[in-house]
């Protein structure tokens, strides 16, 4: 196929391709305004819909508040739980009421329990549904609504009973659904079909048989779609019917007949796509007309640049005198054509001063190798057979080197060969030393950072008579995050703040230390340990871009009255002992590790110490102690304080000592201890 057939093919399906794209533009338009004229006509139906209810609510409330005002003694009965009293009142008010059409009563006390029901429904099955009757019951709101009840619908009224400006019970009131749809119909002008979940017809309304009509629905619970009948289109209308809780319990199916709006609709699409078709027939003919004009006169100029291709240079090249494209065209193919022999004869120049070069190259290598030993002469000849060989195979490209080019790049690739190992032995000297400085560095910044972390924590707290406190930091093999405070906040107050940054090294070390500072600083001001620690994980989240995990335990005694309050971040707890030989774990809530995400809620726990006292507070690396190849675990933690009679701070630290460091001990990770001793008022 040549140009001027594809051109044409490539217009004709342009063409084409517009025609379909404006076609689907306004397929797509089209669709989308039927949606949203659908989407309306649902919505208005939902409105009609509610609005009905609504309405038959509002009189059936009206009938029923007269005879209430006559039985003012309802809800005292209810509330006194005077049952058959009860009954015959409102088996009364049920006499009265459906001589005005209400059909169903039911009464429900305060906690939702059945305590009246005439008549009966299958199953016993409540009026209202178990939510919105205790809505209702909680907020003191008069609800209402449509209830499924066997294979019908009801239109039910809840009215609260008071006594004593107190909701005691429900009085639940059941009508028939019938004049709801009756008086829908009317509204709309639409036929009204009500279903049970399945689907089933129970309930209808409207002219015509709505009934029929809606058996041949698609199943859908929400949405549009048509159906034919005969010569006739009718549109179905699918919404879902949910009772007073919200529960969906069934359909409803409204029936409208759209026949002439339909045929309408169609005629209007048919008439479009008619002037569409001729549109773009036209439009194809007038592009193929204009195709076949414009290259008739460049049918000479392709034959001149085909014997071109071919090497002919002495083709005649016509039109160089038109002013158009064409003579444009041909006044390049001129220029080409005598490019095409200077390109020639330049060709014949290059190889004779390449046959020039190698013969001058080979003199001066066999000169060269007059100087060598054998072997050398040998490599030096090779050299030069792959020089020649080379420039013969890139003799006529033309972007070939020349043959010197050529030799040069031969002895460049042997040089970088015979270095390449020196080169590669070079860079992995240099790679070792750099490491092993790398080493040496971070070493000393480790030991810097640990004995800083160490000089940073307070061992022992001013000597007072009501409190004694002690802590000890052990570190482990890898540098870690765990640290310890205690300080006072006041006369009475004491804090005591003990934590572990999930991580190693040095940015574990640090982000305790940032810790250790923002709660010195914000734990005065704050409501408690647990608003304390919630707002230290939202300013650690901040700039915590390895996403390290604070886990922490932040108490605050008053002296005065031995109140503890406490909060627990993912952290052990600690250990109680008010007598020699005892230790037992506190229960006190554990919320979640901090400086993982924003607005982490921390519960509070808030305790009495006994007069006598001491706490344990320790972090995951003690328990996590290998003493003779096994974990101290948490019973070996707890006999730190058992196992002594000694229950001051500096007895119970000096223990802890020796479990952590005496002996076959091996300890990967921090372990820190702070002992509590409080002899309260």
């Amino acid at each position: 196929m040549n140009l001027r057939d594809r051109l044409a093919l490539g217009v004709v399906l342009l063409l084409l391709a517009l025609g379909l794209g404006l076609h689907g533009t306004a397929y797509v338009r089209e669709t989308a305004l039927k949606d949203e004229a659908a989407s309306l006509q649902l919505s208005a139906h939902e409105r009609a819909f509610a609005a009905a209810v609504e309405k038959h609510d509002l009189t059936t409330r009206r009938l029923l508040d007269p005879e209430l005002l006559k039985r003012p003694n309802l809800a005292q009965m209810l509330a006194d739980r005077r049952f058959p009293e009860l009954r015959v009142e409102l088996t009364g008010l049920l006499d009265a009421l459906s001589r005005k059409g209400i059909t169903t009563i039911q009464v429900v006390d305060d906690q939702n329990r059945p305590v009246f029901a005439a008549p009966r429904l299958p199953g016993d099955q409540a009026l209202l549904e178990t939510q919105a009757a205790t809505a209702a019951l909680v907020s003191g709101r008069e609800v209402g609504g449509v209830e499924a009840t066997g294979d019908s619908f009801l239109q039910v009224s809840a009215v609260t009973l008071l006594h004593q400006d107190k909701v005691v019970g429900l009085l639940v009131v059941g009508r028939p659904m019938q004049p709801v749809l009756d008086d829908v119909a009317i509204r709309s002008g639409a036929g009204v079909v009500l279903t049970d979940l399945e689907g089933r017809a129970r309930m209808s309304a409207g002219a015509g048989d709505p009934i029929a009509l809606t058996q041949k629905a698609r199943g859908l619970t929400r949405g549009t779609e048509e159906i034919h009948l005969g010569d006739q289109v009718h549109l179905l209308a699918t919404l879902p019917l949910a009772n007073a809780a919200g529960t969906r319990i069934g359909l409803q199916r409204w029936v409208v007949e759209s026949t002439e709006r339909r045929w309408a609709s169609d005629r209007r699409r048919l008439t479009s796509y008619g002037a569409d078709g001729l549109l773009l027939a036209g439009l194809v003919l007038f592009g193929l007309w204009g195709i076949r004009r414009a290259f008739r006169p460049l049918d000479s100029t392709l034959e001149a640049l085909r014997g071109l291709a071919h090497g002919d240079t002495s083709v005649e090249i016509f039109g160089e005198d038109r002013r158009d494209e064409i003579g444009q065209t041909a006044r390049a193919l001129h220029v080409f054509r005598d490019s095409q022999l200077e390109l020639s004869r330049a060709g014949d120049r290059r190889l004779r001063l390449r046959r020039r070069q190698l013969r001058f190259i080979r003199r001066q290598m066999e000169k060269l190798s007059e100087t060598l030993d054998e072997g050398a002469k040998a490599e030096l000849m090779d050299d030069m057979t792959k020089i020649e060989a080379q420039a013969r195979a890139e003799q006529g490209h033309a972007d070939s080197l020349d043959a010197l080019a050529v030799a040069f790049r031969v002895m460049t690739e042997r040089v970088s060969a015979q270095h390449a190992s020196l080169v590669m032995m070079v860079m992995e000297l240099r790679d070792a030393v750099a490491k092993q400085q790398q080493m040496e560095s971070l070493k000393e910044q480790l030991a810097v950072v640990g004995r800083l972390q160490k000089a940073l924590l307070p061992r022992s707290f001013p000597p007072r008579d009501d409190i004694e406190i002690r802590g000890e930091l052990v570190q482990g093999a890898k540098m870690g995050g765990d640290f310890y405070d205690f300080f006072p906040l006041d006369g009475n107050r004491v804090a005591i703040f003990v934590g572990t940054v999930a991580g190693e090294g040095i940015p574990a070390a640090f982000l305790a230390v940032t810790a250790r500072a923002l709660v010195r600083a914000s734990i005065g001001a704050s409501a408690g340990p647990a608003a304390c620690l919630a707002r230290l994980s939202d300013q650690l989240l901040a700039d915590n871009e390895q996403q390290l995990e604070l886990q922490a335990c932040l108490v605050v005694l008053d002296l005065k009255t031995g109140t503890l309050a406490a909060a627990i971040s993912a952290f052990p707890m600690p250990f109680l002992s008010t007598r020699p030989g005892e230790a037992k774990l506190v229960n006190w809530p554990v919320s979640a590790p901090l400086a993982t995400q924003q607005g982490v809620k921390i519960e509070q726990a808030v305790v009495e110490l006994p007069g006598r006292c001491t706490l344990l507070f320790h972090s995951p690396g003690v328990a996590r102690t290998l003493r003779g190849g096994k974990p101290l675990g948490m019973g070996g933690v707890g006999t730190i304080l058992a196992d002594g009679d000694d229950l001051g701070a500096d007895a119970v630290a000096e223990r802890a000592l020796l479990r952590l460091t005496m002996g076959e001990v091996e300890r990967a990770d921090d372990a820190s201890i702070v002992a509590m001793r409080y002899r309260g008022p």
